[in-house]
């Protein structure tokens, strides 16, 4: 029924870090994008992995569009509770399933041998505040995909995250 319309945007970006922030830098002129904030443990984690090198990272929007969400709520109103249960968590699958498909397609650049995903609101990165900021370089409106004033990504069924070596 045409509930799932998978589509992704992504940016590769320089990056650096200073043992608490993470610069996301221009690919080609190094100019500083943006600051991302993570979890203390986790930006010293980074420093120490990359010290003052430069490495590289993407940043990445994914959706499987609004229908099923509508789908899902109409089926609620309708009292399916069951088969509402159950688009809900297929639909969360397929969009997972599309971040990893997204990640995977990534081009496997120097020092890539593993990779990690990190999104925020997670505890690697607790603020979900900072999607405004990959929302800033990545432009998701053009495919449909917006914040609500509380960061919360619309269509339900979306995702942002950093791919970066793990």
């Amino acid at each position: 029924r045409g509930l799932w319309h998978g589509v992704m945007v992504y940016g590769l970006f320089a990056a650096e870090t200073d043992g608490k922030e993470l610069a996301v830098l221009h690919p080609g002129t190094g100019e500083e994008l943006i600051k991302l904030h993570f979890s203390p443990t986790f930006a010293r984690r980074l420093q120490r992995q990359h010290g003052k090198d430069r490495f590289h990272v993407a940043l990445q929007v994914v959706t499987t569009g609004a229908k099923a969400a509508d789908e899902a709520e109409r089926q609620g109103r309708e009292g399916h509770v069951n088969e509402q249960f159950m688009l809900h968590g297929l639909s969360a699958e397929l969009t997972e399933a599309l971040a990893d498909f997204g990640q995977r397609r990534l081009p496997r650049l120097p020092g890539w041998n593993k990779v990690a995903r990190y999104s925020p609101g997670y505890p690697v990165w607790p603020d979900l505040a900072e999607q405004k900021k990959v929302f800033t370089l990545l432009h998701p409106e053009r495919i449909g995909v917006s914040l609500t004033g509380k960061n919360q990504i619309v269509p339900e069924y979306s995702t942002s995250a950093i791919v970066m070596p793990a």
